[in-house]
């Protein structure tokens, strides 16, 4: 009986559709230009019901998962049953019309409802998804009930919450936290790396266990960092802050980050101009070289036309370090002296490096960009652990790992060493929709 339950989202679907198109032929055969619709209206009306049968009792059987929200399922399933009587009712009572009238109106309330159980109460009116306030929190602070329940009210209370148990799991008061799902328990006090809770928000975003789903909003790295704190404090839910003696250096992440991960400024005082001369000897070399922004000296400089560059395109571009802010090298092979040249650039904060001949060994030179925050290294043979081993880069935010060494296991490390840092590995699948367009090769 459970494995019937599983078809109820195939199922709901057939009477929703053959329902509505059964009420829209009844109220257009009525009219003398679409009277010869009026054969099909009762087949499509029986058709219907015997559908909405098969529904009721796939969903009934499907309720017994447990995962749903008592009030909202009761009303749902017997708002259900309500749909089937009404349109068993217009297949053999007269006043069709009306019987079909109300059955539109009992699908859109059924419908409405287990949207609401199956992808959330605000499914219909989505209501933005603010990330937690944190400006507020103080040592003194309860670790639990004004640090990490925030946090897991906005990011987890939708699928695992009063109205929705995904898994049979509620991560909104301790004790369903300390509960777990049908798993079993999401929550190994003292050791984040063994709990569950932490351990699938690190996987890849593209990963099918990683959580919250893609499609939802996601914690940022200092939510991250603070959930796997309280864990490895001992995950008391009663106790401050300043009791399980949190770091400064975390105190000191909240006051600065406090809701949204905030990026440190662009653009500060605007530099000199570049000197033309450099500007002029790159550009006759293949190099796009312009401004960041209208009215401003900093530079964004790309290799686009130039794959093969030479040292001496290296040192030129260092005399522009007090202006270089973005940096495209992708595709390129760079020779070996070009990269502590690279790490004199302290003002970039973008560089792209993907699809290059980049190394753990090449790496190193570039820790003195201290003002990178994002950086590029899809399709290069750089690894977790030269990642690790770089020193500095205090404000990287963006990691960019497709298609190379760094394994779905090297997740947590990498988080752990860059902790305001989103880790992105691609491979993304985006949806077809109708306006796209196919080309059919034979």
């Amino acid at each position: 009986m459970p494995e019937f339950g599983r078809l109820h989202p195939l199922l709901v679907h057939l009477p929703i559709g053959i329902l509505l198109l059964a009420a829209l032929f009844d109220g257009l055969s009525r009219q003398p230009r679409w009277s010869q619709l009026a054969p099909a209206v009762g087949l499509m009306y029986r058709i219907g019901a015997a559908t909405a049968i098969l529904s009721c009792l796939s969903g009934w059987a499907l309720a017994d998962s447990g995962e749903y929200e008592a009030i909202t399922l009761s009303r749902h399933r017997w708002l259900g049953v309500a749909t089937t009587a009404v349109s068993l009712a217009a297949c053999i009572l007269p006043r069709r019309g009306w019987w079909g009238a109300l059955c539109v109106v009992l699908l859109a309330l059924t419908g409405h409802l287990g949207g609401s159980m199956t992808h959330g109460p605000d499914y219909l009116f989505p209501q933005s998804n603010t990330p937690p306030d944190l400006s507020s929190i103080q040592p003194h602070s309860l670790a639990y009930a004004e640090l990490v329940a925030p946090i897991l009210q906005s990011r987890c209370t939708t699928c695992h919450g009063p109205s929705k148990q995904k898994g049979g799991l509620r991560l909104d008061t301790p004790e369903w936290i300390t509960k777990g799902g049908k798993n079993g328990p999401v929550l190994i006090a003292g050791d984040a790396s063994k709990s569950r809770l932490l351990q699938r928000c690190l996987l890849p975003l593209n990963d099918e266990e990683h959580m919250p789903p893609k499609q939802k909003s996601q914690p940022d790295a200092l939510e991250l960092k603070l959930i796997e704190w309280w864990i490895n404090a001992g995950a008391d839910f009663q106790k401050s802050m300043l009791a399980l003696n949190a770091p400064e250096d975390l105190m000191r992440a909240i006051q600065q980050n406090s809701g949204p991960a905030k990026a440190p400024a662009l653009t500060d005082e605007n530099p000199p101009p570049a000197p033309p001369h450099v500007v002029a000897q790159l550009q006759s070399c293949g190099l796009s070289v312009r401004p960041l922004s209208a009215g401003s000296n900093y530079l964004q400089v790309g290799f686009y036309n130039c794959p093969q560059p030479h040292d001496s395109i290296f040192a030129l571009l260092e005399l522009l370090a007090p202006q270089l802010r973005v940096l495209h090298l992708s595709g390129c092979q760079i020779p070996d002296t070009a990269w502590p040249r690279l790490g004199k650039m302290k003002k970039v904060h973008s560089l792209h490096l993907s699809h290059t001949n980049l190394t753990d060994k090449g790496l190193t030179p570039l820790s003195g960009m201290t003002a990178l925050q994002k950086l590029n290294l899809s399709c290069t043979s750089v690894g977790a652990d030269g990642l690790i081993a770089v020193p500095g880069w205090p404000d990287l935010r963006q990691i960019y790992l497709y298609q190379t060494p760094a394994a779905r296991g090297d997740w947590r490390a990498l988080q752990t060493r860059f902790p305001l840092a989103k880790l992105d590995s691609g491979g993304y699948l985006l949806p077809f929709l109708p306006g796209d367009t196919l080309r059919l090769k034979g």
